[in-house]
Order: C-alpha cells, then sequence, then structure tokens
C-alpha cells in the first residue's frame, strides 16, 4: 500500500480528491496563485466515474 491510501480507503471518490489537493498545491507554488486546478474525475469503469471540485 502507498500512502496516504494505509489508512484512506483508495476509492475513487479519496483518489480523485488526493490528486485535485495535490495537484492544486504544486500549481500554487509555480504560479504564485495564478492557476489552479477545477476539478478531477478518475474513471473506475467506462462507465464510472468519480469527480472532485471544490
Amino acid at each position: 500500500d502507498l500512502e496516504p491510501f494505509t489508512a484512506l480507503n483508495p476509492s475513487a471518490e479519496n483518489l480523485a480528491k488526493y490528486f485535485y489537493d495535490q495537484a492544486n498545491l504544486k500549481l500554487d507554488q509555480v504560479s504564485r496563485g495564478r492557476v489552479r486546478v477545477k476539478n478531477v474525475t478518475v474513471y473506475e469503469t467506462d462507465t464510472t466515474t468519480a469527480t472532485y471540485s471544490d
């Protein structure tokens, strides 16, 4: 298992939030707050997705 998913269920919903948070953290650092992720969609199958936005 990989952190942070040793304590957190690696569901599509949790993966979407994790990638959203991590991408925004990095973008904030390099763009000084001028760029941010709008949403992240994780595909479980061709017809099942989880989207996270803030």
